[in-house]
């Protein structure tokens, strides 16, 4: 049986009709334009047109806005089959628990930030464990550039004398300590930059002169401030 052919309406080439987008509303039940003559010129109206790319993107928004439930289910059912069950036999790749049938490689929150923390080191090339250069114990680098396991034993390659270390590590927190609680004491000068940073036609005379300007920012960095530290606390617990 031979097979059937169609001459491309654009670049006139005789191809097969499985060369070919099917089409109902022509005779043959094909499109007259070849498939790659009609991906080059949708490239290329992407490219020129940007309205197009909006109106692309707005109906495919629409599609998935009302068909929501077969969407979902489609993307979970394909990430389970192809990225779950195949290649960790639905199990945690941390701890290996069990998994639901959902879109997850991991169980709970604890496994997934082990889990993010161990693909950074991947891209970032940073070994799993090395040893310290100095007293070759073995620890967990943060960066390509961590060779020793604490920070005495750095201070003590760069031949710091050992009065001076036993200093630096007890006085250099508290120093930290001591700059954040100045910078949550959040003073006038502090407030009035941020002020004239959000303001600019205001002039620090003016800011200063307006007491309740200064209070109002004052209060609305520390309601801020609780907002996050709740937050940290809601994802500590869940």
């Amino acid at each position: 049986m031979e097979q059937q052919t169609k001459i491309c309406s654009k670049c006139g080439i005789e191809k097969p009709l499985s060369e070919f987008h099917s089409n109902k509303w022509h005779k043959d039940g094909h499109t007259t334009q070849c498939k790659k003559c009609v991906n080059g010129g949708m490239k290329l109206k992407r490219k020129t047109d940007p309205q197009f790319v909006l109106r692309d993107a707005a109906r495919g928004k629409l599609w998935r806005e009302k068909n929501y439930d077969y969407h979902i289910a489609y993307h979970r059912k394909y990430w389970h089959d192809h990225y779950i069950s195949e290649k960790q036999n639905d199990k945690c790749l941390i701890c290996g628990k069990s998994l639901p049938q959902i879109k997850t490689k991991y169980c709970s929150i604890e496994c997934k930030k082990i889990g993010f923390a161990k693909n950074k080191r991947k891209r970032s090339g940073v070994p799993e464990y090395s040893d310290c250069k100095l007293c070759g114990k073995s620890f967990r680098p943060l960066q390509k550039t961590h060779f020793y396991c604490s920070y005495e034993c750095l201070l003590k390659s760069r031949n710091v004398e050992e009065g001076k270390i036993q200093y630096i590590i007890e006085y250099k927190p508290k120093r930290k300590e001591n700059a954040r609680k100045q910078s949550e004491r959040l003073d006038d000068s502090a407030i009035v930059k941020m002020i004239r940073h959000c303001i600019p036609e205001l002039t620090s005379e003016k800011i200063y002169n307006n007491p309740d300007l200064i209070e109002a920012k004052r209060y609305s960095i520390k309601l801020k401030r609780i907002s996050k530290q709740l937050k940290q606390k809601q994802n500590a617990t869940s």
